[in-house]
C-alpha cells in the first residue's frame, strides 16, 4: 500500500510529511557547529513536572511547560520551543526561524514548503534538538488504528529512502487506543528517529511526530511520553 491509499500525499514538502528530512538537516545543522572546548554538547533536561493523570479536562498550568495551540490542535511542551500554527503564524514563524541564523535552514524549508494538512510545527533546537510536528489525513473508516499503523510504516519505509522502522504497534494515550511508530532516518551520516503517535478518529487521523538525534532517544523519551499525554484535538 502506498501513502496516497492512506489519505496521504508525497509532494515536494515530503520531508514535512514525517518530519525526517527537514528535521535531519537542521539538527545536523546544530551538532556541525563548532564547540568551545570543555562544552557539555548534551545535558539531560530537567523538566518533567510532577506526575499528572490526564482527564478529560486539559490542565491549565503545568510548571516549566508551555501550552502551544495549531489548527483546531494544542499541545504542551517544555518552555523554550517555537511555533505552533504554521498557518496562522506561518510569517512570525519563518521570521523567528530565519532571525535564529546558522543551523535553522531546515526548519525555514520545512515551514516554506509545508503541505496543506500540516497542523502543528514546533521546534527547539538548542536544549531538545526536537522537532515537533501534526499532520491531518483522511483513512478507511472501517481500518482499525492497530491496522493502520502498519500501513503507514509500511508506506513511509517503501516512498522514502533512508527510513526504517524500530518498532510499530499501539499504545494507550489518556485511555485511548493509538498507533505508535518509531522511525530512524539515515543520511549523511547522522541518525533521527522519529516517534510518531497515529490518533485515528473514525476517517480521520492525526499524526503527532517528534523527531531528534537517534543517540538521545533515552534522554528525551520522558520528555515525549509526557508531551503526547497533553495533546487535544480541536471539535
Amino acid at each position: 500500500m502506498r501513502l496516497r491509499d492512506l489519505g496521504m500525499r508525497a509532494g515536494p514538502a515530503r520531508a514535512v510529511l514525517v518530519l525526517g528530512a527537514a528535521i535531519l538537516s537542521a539538527c545536523s545543522s546544530i551538532n556541525s557547529l563548532p564547540m568551545p572546548q570543555g562544552t557539555l554538547i548534551y545535558s539531560t533536561p530537567n523538566v518533567l513536572p510532577p506526575a499528572w493523570t490526564p482527564t478529560t479536562a486539559a490542565p491549565t498550568s503545568i510548571p516549566g511547560w508551555q501550552l502551544y495551540h495549531g489548527v483546531d490542535v494544542e499541545l504542551w511542551l517544555p518552555v523554550g520551543f517555537v511555533g505552533g500554527d504554521p498557518v496562522g503564524q506561518i510569517e512570525e514563524l519563518l521570521g523567528l526561524a530565519r532571525a535564529a541564523g546558522p543551523g535553522y535552514e531546515g526548519i525555514v524549508q520545512a515551514l516554506e514548503e509545508r503541505p496543506d494538512n500540516l497542523r502543528f510545527y514546533s521546534w527547539e533546537l538548542e536544549t531538545y534538538e526536537t522537532v515537533v510536528g501534526v499532520t491531518r489525513h483522511d483513512a478507511p473508516a472501517e481500518m482499525a488504528v492497530e491496522t493502520y499503523v502498519g500501513e503507514w510504516v509500511s508506506a513511509v519505509v517503501q516512498e522514502f529512502p533512508g527510513f526504517n522502522a524500530v518498532s510499530q504497534g499501539t499504545a494507550q494515550v489518556g485511555g485511548r487506543t493509538v498507533g505508535r511508530a518509531v522511525l530512524d532516518l539515515t543520511q549523511q551520516g547522522a541518525v533521527t528517529r522519529q516517534i510518531s503517535y497515529l490518533f485515528k478518529d473514525g476517517a480521520a487521523v492525526s499524526v503527532l511526530g517528534y523527531a531528534f538525534p537517534a543517540d538521545r532517544y533515552s534522554e528525551l523519551l520522558p520528555m515525549v511520553e509526557f508531551s503526547v499525554l497533553t495533546f487535544q484535538e480541536m471539535p
